[in-house]
């Protein structure tokens, strides 16, 4: 009892960590285009939400979620990140109490312990989207699955039903976590051999669960199918070749894909990789002791190889798309390194150091990159800006013009009412994630267009299709971000 009371205090502990060194992260970091789209969408009514996740590629749960916690939280960034934060802290618990319920106290702490150095998990727990809120209901739903497995009588029943309003709650926050399910249908056909007589019972059992889910999504499958046509912006997905399929380790552990990585970085993946392969190796018959251990490996593994099939017809492939294994992955290396503290030797104990320091540099990198952009290459400077468009934009006649409805999305967040923000863009209606600009913001629809100012603030990224008749007076650079103060003639 005293041994639990004090491995349930450090999990506390580490859950605290994990939200305090998440934030600490995310507070140095400018709200970017996904982050501005999330506020601007949870700050409408709720039928205003439901209509415009209706016309993008997501569900609207964290943005109904979103909506209740700005309005009782506020709206400044500290309150908009702390709610993914908090999932983060959550998540630390649910994930320990799954390690001890399969392994033990020992793995347990190893896991809490870790999640506090996943640059992944810390990554998305600063983030304001429904990544680590889904991360957690996944990892919820998931140790809820053993214990209704493992339950009889009227206990079980309410296990079942929580599952599959979990399942439903968990889709309609993240589609992707479809993956996760996918790889609990395959741990219990591994546990119920459906070749066996015997075990058809029990499999009809949550083949009737999982139609509960689907009937308690079933008002929003017409929009779902609508949705697949979505998206405003251009295209970010990739297939999942070899080098993004090691990419999905090195985020996990230097917080950096593959074609990024450097000579010396190199090495350490390396070796990296190595220490992985030797544990693995050494600790094969872990994940078959009974048959729930293999489940944190089937929690990475299954939706890897669904992703990875599907990826030959469409490419699906965004490293934040996937980031709710990096639970999974974390529990598969803690499970390793408790091997590795029960029966040490020189080359485990090395092999695990080598996990720890690679882990290590992955939050140093973190810390260093923050909320870089890998798709589109580029550091969100959106604060800096608008920061400086804010203190210029109330001078007589001056306005702020986008270059397009991304950057005037990015820029609505932080720009006062009376600045006037403005934005191109030649099409009358917008779709996806530029829908809600257009009612927040006044739209120009020609390059050159007639405006109500003496001075606009032109702010664009790499270059502008708009031709303004005046004459550029200054020009301020953050990173590929721009902004060119033009007097108008």
């Amino acid at each position: 009892m005293k041994h639990s009371k004090i491995a349930y205090l450090v999990v506390v502990i580490c859950a605290l960590l994990a939200f305090s060194l998440s934030m600490a992260i995310g507070l140095k970091q400018s709200i970017w285009f996904d982050e501005a789209y999330s506020i601007l969408v949870a700050q409408q009514q709720p039928s205003e939400i439901i209509a415009l996740t209706a016309v993008d590629t997501h569900p609207p749960l964290y943005y109904l979620l979103l909506h209740v916690w700005g309005n009782i939280f506020g709206w400044s960034e500290s309150a908009v990140r702390s709610l993914s934060a908090l999932a983060l802290g959550g998540l630390v618990v649910v994930a320990a109490v799954f390690a001890q319920k399969l392994f033990g106290w020992r793995t347990a702490i190893l896991v809490a312990f870790l999640i506090v150095f996943s640059p992944m998990l810390l990554r998305y727990g600063f983030e304001i989207r429904m990544y680590s809120v889904a991360s957690l209901i996944g990892c919820l739903a998931t140790l809820v699955l053993v214990y209704a497995s493992e339950t009889t009588g009227r206990r079980r029943i309410l296990l079942l039903m929580s599952y599959a309003v979990l399942v439903a709650v968990g889709t309609m926050t993240l589609y992707n976590l479809v993956y996760v399910w996918l790889a609990h249908v395959a741990w219990l056909l591994y546990r119920h051999n459906p070749l066996k007589q015997s075990e058809h019972k029990e499999l009809y059992v949550w083949f009737g669960v999982y139609i509960s889910s689907i009937i308690l999504v079933s008002p929003w499958l017409p929009t779902l199918f609508q949705q697949i046509s979505n998206g405003a912006l251009a295209p970010i997905s990739e297939s999942l070749t070899l080098t993004n399929l090691l990419s999905v380790v090195t985020f996990n552990s230097m917080y950096q894909p593959v074609w990024m990585l450097g000579p010396v970085i190199s090495l350490v993946a390396l070796a990296y990789f190595v220490a992985l392969g030797y544990l693995l190796w050494s600790g094969r018959t872990i994940f078959t002791r009974s048959k729930s251990a293999i489940l944190p490996l089937l929690y990475v593994s299954v939706p890897i190889v669904v992703l990875t099939l599907i990826s030959i017809l469409k490419p699906l492939y965004v490293e934040r798309y996937l980031s709710f294994i990096a639970v999974g992955y974390t529990m598969v290396i803690a499970v390793l390194l408790a091997e590795v503290w029960r029966s040490p030797s020189r080359k485990r104990l090395l092999a695990g150091g080598m996990i720890f320091v690679a882990m290590i540099l992955g939050v140093v990198q973190l810390a260093q990159v923050g909320n870089y952009n890998f798709q589109r290459l580029q550091h969100p400077e959106v604060r800096e800006a608008a920061m400086f468009a804010l203190s210029r934009c109330n001078e007589p006649d001056t306005i702020v013009l986008a270059g397009d409805p991304y950057v005037a999305t990015e820029f609505k967040y932080y720009l006062a009412d009376s600045c006037g923000l403005t934005f191109y863009s030649p099409y009358d209606s917008l779709g996806g994630g530029y829908a809600p600009i257009q009612a927040h913001a006044k739209q120009v629809k020609t390059i050159n267009p007639s405006l109500d100012a003496n001075t606009v603030l032109l702010a664009y990224y790499g270059e502008t299709d708009i031709q303004l008749a005046g004459t550029v007076t200054e020009e301020h650079f953050w990173g590929s971000l721009r902004i060119d103060v033009i007097n108008v003639e």
